[in-house]
């Protein structure tokens, strides 16, 4: 007899782990027709069902999670709405689909991330999301429950993972088709989520020889005396993709203005004590002036 390893949140909508959604008899009894998983690889044989949706993340605390809240809870408001049932799950239904299912509910019914928590235990007790899952349903919540690009707290996110990214990028790939396994333009499409708002920028930073503007305290993760630590810019895409290291040139007269090291593990360039990808630009190279945001 197959172990049954699935628990009814709401109507419609079930979380589990993979044995479950592993056994055609579990998915025609429970007549799933759409099937989320959140793991590091797709199911090997694809489920008969009506929807398949896939989401590559590692159960690991530096692994970004809120970008998929969006895209997920599409998915599943759109088999509740329909009628078709859908089932949420990763390994063993315990963080990556829990973390998934609860911010569904939190957009849902603009629920504390606190009291969709304790909902979802009293359901299935066993859920318990990492610690770095749990404080990306909290930044949800902050959020008004949709993602800003805005937020340094979500940028600050974004780079972290994407040194854990680049860690387990080894031996460096440039230029790799699938944007799932090139880090550096996984990081800027999920930048590209929402139009970032210049509320709240002061300031514009300028090639101090053609003023051509280059970024805005925005991007800005560190300042000091000598150097600007910035995170990795769109413009300078190309550059980033070919390379762990290089030199930063204006995209627009090509004057140096710093350089990049993807392997620097230096203390200046650690936010909340973890090594991050960061720009060095020269402060002598460059102009701070007030904007009109």
């Amino acid at each position: 007899m197959e172990r049954e390893d699935w628990t009814l949140v709401e109507d419609h909508l079930y979380l589990s782990g993979i044995l479950s959604v592993n056994s055609q008899q579990t998915l025609l009894k429970l007549n799933i027709k759409k099937v989320l998983t959140v793991d590091i690889k797709p199911i090997e044989r694809k489920p008969p069902v009506d929807d398949y949706m896939f989401i590559r993340v590692n159960d690991h605390w530096d692994e970004d999670l809120i970008s998929y809240f969006e895209p997920t809870y599409e998915f599943i408001k759109e088999g509740q709405i329909t009628g078709r049932n859908v089932i949420v799950h990763c390994v063993g239904g315990v963080s990556r689909s829990a973390t998934i299912v609860i911010a569904y509910l939190m957009n849902k019914y603009k629920w504390s991330y606190l009291k969709t928590f304790r909902y979802l235990e009293k359901k299935r007790s066993i859920i318990d999301p990492n610690y770095g899952f749990k404080e990306q349903l909290k930044l949800f919540e902050e959020m008004g429950f949709k993602i800003n690009t805005s937020n340094k707290t979500y940028r600050n996110l974004l780079l972290k993972n994407l040194s854990y990214k680049l860690r387990y990028n080894a031996p460096w790939r440039s230029f790799v088709t699938d944007e799932d396994e090139n880090p550096i333009e996984s990081y800027f499409n999920k930048l590209r989520i929402s139009k970032p708002s210049t509320d709240g920028c002061k300031c514009g930073y300028k090639c101090k020889k053609c003023r051509h503007l280059i970024f805005l305290d925005l991007n800005v993760v560190r300042e000091n005396n000598d150097t600007v630590l910035i995170e990795p810019l769109e413009s300078l895409k190309v550059t980033l993709l070919q390379s762990h290291s290089g030199s930063l040139n204006c995209p627009h007269c090509c004057t140096k203005l710093g350089s990049f090291n993807w392997n620097d593990v230096k203390e200046e360039n650690k936010l909340l004590g973890k090594a991050i990808p960061v720009l060095k630009i020269s402060c002598k190279k460059i102009d701070r002036s007030l904007i009109d945001c």
